[in-house]
């Protein structure tokens, strides 16, 4: 029952940073030329590093294993929950198979 309504805080909490984000978004449409032009590198930073962050989560496992390959590899530091700046987290899956693959 109290996984139950951790996963509905969860769900209502993401919903509404995703609610005060778009309304962020759109407040620049009333920011100074000079303003804007201060913030856009940072924001398309932000967007990009979310989006490789996003697709270097699916890669981890192969990656890592063609890398294991190559050479020995002495130390990982991998944050698998809530990785920041996106909040992501690696499925259960991918973390054993990040796992069998560097105790192999």
């Amino acid at each position: 029952m109290t996984t139950d309504i951790t996963s509905l805080l969860w769900i209502i909490g993401s919903s509404l940073l995703m609610c005060v984000l778009a309304l962020a978004g759109v407040t620049t449409l009333s920011l100074s030329e000079k303003t804007m032009q201060r913030l856009l590198l940072p924001l398309v930073a932000l967007s990009a590093g979310s989006l490789l962050g996003g697709a270097f989560f699916h890669m981890i496992p192969e990656s890592l294993e063609n890398a294991l390959h190559r050479e020995p590899v002495k130390f990982i530091y991998l944050v698998p929950t809530f990785q920041n700046p996106t909040g992501r987290t690696i499925p259960l899956e991918r973390r054993q198979r990040i796992a069998e693959i560097i105790q192999a």
